[in-house]
């Protein structure tokens, strides 16, 4: 896939435009508490909510432990960045200087998931509402006990989610609209409950490159839109895993279309004729560097050499034939769209 950048360098792919929805967490340097007391979380919401305001932001859900927050917000502006940096630093400075202490409060820069908010928006407000029972010291505790700390932690917005009073900057109704039913805060209620009994694991499992988290539409439509084009810049990682994979099945539908003929006609091993060698040509093109030359081989049922065969007869009549030429180059263009 190209050169492989030492991954203490490379950083997460970062997306911004209006109406985007996100994960957020940030943990403690070296996983040290980023509260010392509640005075210091209520300021922390406090800051949450005034900030906020000032960059046209909703905070959906939020969860504070110990040495780590956790976030979903939606921007309405692309300013995420520009959010953080002043939220954090504000944060920075009222702990550094209230607690006579200085340098870093974080273990280096927060992370941000971008989200299917269709897919993805119901399971993450969850799981950021059970983390205060996830701790190692709920193991083996009754199910019972888990839901009493649960609704009597206050730093949290799940309070707020099943009919006590929150903070006036939390946007709520979005999620409980998703839930439905007359009785929301109810029927909410419930589901987290049945996330906390069955053992229900984090969604950001499935996450691509680090920090996208959607089905296979959204996912498409986030590299067509923001990443097309940066897939070789040095301080994202991992971004091969939004770009599109094609396929010899995927260049075969292609060719067929741009040719006039059926995939059928020239996938089988004894096919002959210019959609045949085209499909050879940019499968070794496209497909090659993830599968292998031998990878290719096998799917079309050939041998190597007779791949290489193939594309010098391929080659020498694209410089012949205008025609041929123009129509394998409309293919190609499709498949890089």
């Amino acid at each position: 896939m190209g050169t492989v950048y030492n991954r203490y360098m490379a950083r997460p792919l970062r997306i911004h435009y209006a109406g985007a929805w996100y994960h957020i967490t940030c943990r403690g340097n070296e996983k040290s508490p980023i509260f010392r007391d509640n005075k210091d979380r209520q300021k922390f919401l406090e800051l949450l909510g005034e900030r906020s305001q000032e960059f046209s932001l909703e905070v959906h859900s939020y969860c504070l432990m110990d040495n780590h927050f956790h976030f979903l917000l939606r921007t309405l502006l692309p300013n995420l960045a520009r959010f953080m940096q002043r939220f954090n630093t504000a944060y920075i400075m009222y702990f550094n200087k209230r607690h006579d202490r200085a340098g870093h409060l974080y273990q280096g820069r927060y992370k941000a998931i971008l989200v299917d908010a269709d897919s993805y928006l119901l399971e993450l407000s969850r799981y950021i509402h059970l983390n205060p029972v996830r701790l190692r010291r709920f193991e083996g505790v009754p199910f019972e006990e888990k839901v009493k700390a649960l609704e009597q932690y206050p730093w949290s917005s799940y309070g707020a989610y099943i009919g006590k009073q929150g903070p006036a900057f939390l946007h709520k109704e979005m999620i409980l609209g998703m839930i439905g039913g007359k009785d929301r805060y109810r029927h909410y209620r419930e589901f987290v409950l049945n996330g906390l009994r069955e053992g229900i694991c984090s969604p950001l499992t499935d996450k691509k490159a680090q920090t996208v988290l959607g089905d296979d539409n959204f996912i498409a439509w986030v590299y067509k839109e923001h990443v097309k084009g940066r897939e070789c810049e040095k301080e994202y990682s991992k971004m091969h895993e939004i770009v599109p994979e094609l396929t010899v099945e995927r260049i075969a539908q292609e060719v067929a279309r741009r040719f006039g003929v059926k995939p059928g006609e020239f996938l089988q091993r004894y096919a002959r004729g210019q959609a045949r060698q085209a499909l050879v040509e940019l499968s070794c093109r496209h497909v090659a560097a993830r599968v292998g030359m031998r990878g290719i081989a096998k799917r079309l049922g050939v041998s190597v050499a007779a791949l290489h065969l193939s594309r010098q007869r391929f080659r020498k009549r694209l410089m012949e034939e205008r025609v041929l030429r123009r129509r394998f180059a409309e293919v190609e263009a499709t498949l890089r769209e």
